[in-house]
């Protein structure tokens, strides 16, 4: 995640953004979990 968080900065996204886009891929992952 910690990845994710600095190509994010490095784009100079919003800190909205950054929430956004680390929310959704936590969700992603949380799902692909419970499939397995």
């Amino acid at each position: 995640m910690d990845q994710v968080r600095g190509k994010i900065h490095l784009k100079h996204y919003s800190l909205r953004a950054e929430q956004s886009y680390t929310d959704w891929i936590k969700r992603f992952i949380r799902h692909f979990d419970k499939r397995q």
